[in-house]
């Protein structure tokens, strides 16, 4: 996504299917968290949905 959202020239025209937020935001977090230990950066999905949030702005 990060090619496909940068690379463009004139437009960019991102077509995703229903739910896709959803999914998102409901995906579990499978890594274990361990006291004293700073979280892991960038997580994928996260960053995926903020994505999608800011594209969702934008809707025609």
């Amino acid at each position: 996504m990060c090619v496909m959202l940068s690379r463009h020239r004139h437009a960019c025209i991102v077509v995703g299917r229903a739910g896709a937020s959803r999914l998102l935001s409901e995906f579990p977090d499978s890594d274990p968290i361990y006291l004293e230990e700073p979280e892991k950066l960038p997580d994928g999905w996260e960053a995926n949905f903020q994505v999608l949030e800011h594209l969702g702005r934008h809707r025609v």
